[in-house]
């Protein structure tokens, strides 16, 4: 039996209520994010656990289908586990659960998660010769919405059980991989010292500490992690053509930042690193930029989320990197398979 199409004004409405579900959604997640910056500073990240036996709360998945959400659904969900205290980084809907046999708890909250598509167009652009040609331009956009619920309030659903499958925990293996993100890196990276640690687009190349003069390891790795996800920012790699657009301190500057530390907010949680202090000029300069996002934030609830976005691109380039060079950092995600119904 062919589905019944809907009408003009019941496709209206259904968009509608998609933009006000999403944009709910999108508000409760950046006034958490905004809390957890304006009490914390610069360390608003040491909220966001790594949860129970190193199921990271900043690596929410579905064992069922075995997708990994990514990007504004990442920090959607992360935050709403560090909001009510879940550890359990394993969500599914209801009719999976039902599926499985399992139930869903009277009165367990769902958390939405956004359904994006993506769309296409040409644009023809002119020289300054009148040479004119045709690109194809792409770009996505949430069109439909779905709810989780975390396993924590599903009856049935098999208990988190996880013998920490973190590759990264003692302190050796904390150099050996700074050694590896050194030699994975897309551009050459240098431990020249000095208290700066930065990313040069001209001379595609990153300069950064010695880690011995970091006072941790993770901070060194963190800071790391931060000047490689700038330099995903290279048309070689996610090309990120704003990049380093405006001048230091300006918005776009401080959104590049924003892309930057959610980089290695994500990449740390992948490896199960703690993320450390940011120290020394790293530190300094980043505390510019902590007004600019907190009033981007409060103005435009989508900007976490195409920062978001962006980092996630940045985050799978360089662990895609490290993996396939160094197959010790590739980290099973599944948390535990999934039982038939009987």
């Amino acid at each position: 039996m062919a589905r019944k199409q809907k009408t003009a004004a019941q496709k209206a409405k259904a968009k509608a209520t998609c933009e006000k579900r999403i944009n709910e959604a999108r508000q409760q997640t950046v006034d958490q994010i905004i809390e957890l910056m304006e009490r914390g500073g610069l360390n608003w990240h040491k909220d966001w656990t790594a949860g129970k036996g190193g199921a990271s709360v900043f690596d929410p998945q579905n064992p069922i289908t075995g997708t990994h959400y990514r990007g504004g659904n990442l920090v959607h969900l992360a935050c709403q586990c560090i909001a009510n205290g879940i550890d359990d980084n394993r969500f599914a809907t209801a009719w999976e659960a039902k599926k499985q046999g399992w139930t869903i708890r009277d009165g367990a909250k769902p958390y939405l998660i956004e359904k994006w598509k993506r769309f296409a167009f040409k644009r023809e652009t002119t020289d300054a010769n009148g040479n004119t040609t045709e690109e194809l331009v792409s770009y996505y956009k949430p069109v439909s919405f779905f709810w989780v619920y975390n396993y924590s309030d599903i009856d049935g659903a098999p208990a988190l059980e996880i013998d920490d499958p973190r590759p990264v925990r003692e302190h050796d293996d904390l150099d050996d991989l700074i050694d590896a993100l050194e030699t994975t890196s897309r551009c050459r990276m240098t431990e020249d010292g000095g208290d700066r640690a930065y990313y040069s687009p001209m001379g595609d190349a990153i300069h950064v500490p010695l880690r011995d003069d970091f006072t941790t390891l993770n901070g060194a790795i963190r800071t790391y992690l931060h000047e490689m996800g700038h330099s995903t920012m290279s048309p070689k790699a996610c090309d990120r053509k704003d990049g380093y657009k405006g001048s230091f301190g300006s918005s776009s500057y401080a959104y590049e930042e924003l892309v930057a530390e959610l980089t290695a907010v994500f990449a740390a949680a992948y490896l199960g690193c703690d993320l450390g202090d940011d120290e020394g000029e790293h530190a300094k300069n980043h505390a510019a930029y902590l007004q600019s996002w907190l009033k981007k934030l409060k103005s435009d609830t989508s900007y976490i989320y195409r920062a978001a976005a962006e980092a996630s691109k940045a985050c799978d380039y360089i662990i895609e990197r490290l993996v396939s060079a160094h197959p010790e950092y590739q980290r099973d995600h599944t948390a535990e398979s999934a039982p038939k119904a009987a």
